[in-house]
This record gives structure tokens, C-alpha cells and sequence, in this order.
């Protein structure tokens, strides 16, 4: 009999890709998504499901609901801000004969959080690029940063020019025509969420 897989987040390439694969193994594919209008959802020969957010109170009811209705063989989520939603739930999950690859939870924070991930990394002497905070950010080495923001959080880019004529003189995401000439051409700048930025190598 074919497993019966429930995917989540097959609004974004990861989850749509997922999906796809396992529908190409022969699986039955659960698919859902927060997204009403998601494609995935349109996925031929899977099954739609829309979930509220990871953020929504409901969401904790509405995925045993579904799990219990449905009976996925297992949960593969590809939304990070699922994850410790989804730990929680590990133990009913499990009651319900559902299979989960979760981490602990203290992995799976440390991984939502740029500046944290960092932290860690160095701590167990694994080689990564130099993270400063926001309030860091004068004291910044020269080099072009960028700001990522999150959806929704707004955060503008703040450029350091690489001439080192004035930390921070670009206060945008678009570099200085000065930094500009000296950027090999074709290159793009290191990104990071707002909450941390990675130097440059």
C-alpha cells in the first residue's frame, strides 16, 4: 500500500519540489499549505489541505484534526516556523501512528535565528563567517553588507563601504558609486536576516 505522506508549505519551491518527488515514488500525497491559493494545492493526484499559520492559534487544533481525519503515515514540513509547533505536537503525533523527522528543540531554535546559529557554530569550532548585531554595526569591519529582512519586518539594507572612507556611508540597500567600481563585476554582497550580518570573506 502506498504511504501516505502530508507535506506542508507547498506554496514555496521546497514543499512544491517535495511533493512532486514523492508523488514520482508512488506515495499519496497530503498537501498543504496556509495559502488557499498556493499551487501546490494544484498539484494533480494530491490531496488540498489549507492550514492556518504556524502563528495562528488555531493551527495546533487544525493539524490533529487533520492528522486524525486523514492518517498520514508521516509529516514532512518545510516551514520553518512549523518546526517547534510540530515538536510539540510530537507525542499525539506519535499516539496517532504518525512518523516525524523533528530535532530537538533547541536545534531548531538555534537554526531560526541568524545570530544565534552563528553563536553556536563557534562555539563547537566550526569555521564561519563573522556575524555582528545590528548595535554592532559601527564597529563593523569594512566590507559591502546587506540586509535581508524578513517578510514583513521592513528592515532597510545598510551598505559599509568597502573603501573604508566611512563605515555605514550608504545607508541603503544600493552600494555607493565608489563601491560599486571596486565590486568584481557580476558579484553580489553576502545576505543575512535583519537580526544579524555576516561579513563578508
Amino acid at each position: 500500500m502506498p504511504k501516505r505522506i502530508l507535506v506542508t508549505g507547498v506554496g514555496g519551491a521546497p514543499g512544491f519540489d517535495l511533493a512532486r518527488s514523492l508523488l514520482r515514488l508512488g506515495c499519496q500525497v497530503l498537501a498543504a499549505d496556509a495559502d488557499p491559493y498556493a499551487a501546490g494545492l494544484l498539484l494533480p493526484e494530491t490531496t488540498a489541505h489549507v492550514l492556518p499559520p504556524a502563528t495562528d492559534l488555531g493551527y495546533r487544533a487544525s493539524m490533529l484534526r487533520l492528522c486524525e481525519k486523514a492518517r498520514p503515515d508521516a509529516i514532512l514540513s518545510t516551514v520553518e516556523q512549523e518546526l517547534p509547533r510540530l515538536i510539540a505536537l510530537r507525542r499525539p503525533l506519535a499516539d496517532l501512528g504518525i512518523t516525524t523527522w523533528l530535532p530537538e528543540r533547541h536545534a531548531a531554535t538555534a537554526c531560526g535565528d541568524k545570530a544565534r546559529f552563528a553563536a553556536v557554530l563557534t562555539a563547537h569550532g566550526v569555521p564561519t563567517p563573522r556575524t555582528v548585531l545590528p548595535e554592532e554595526l559601527d564597529g563593523a569591519p569594512d566590507g559591502l553588507l546587506v540586509v535581508k529582512p524578513r517578510h514583513g519586518q521592513g528592515a532597510k539594507g545598510v551598505h559599509v563601504c568597502r573603501t573604508g572612507s566611512r563605515p555605514g556611508c550608504c545607508a541603503s540597500s544600493s552600494p555607493c558609486r565608489s563601491c560599486k567600481s571596486t565590486s568584481p563585476e557580476g558579484s553580489s554582497p553576502r545576505t543575512a536576516s535583519s537580526t544579524a550580518w555576516a561579513e563578508p570573506p
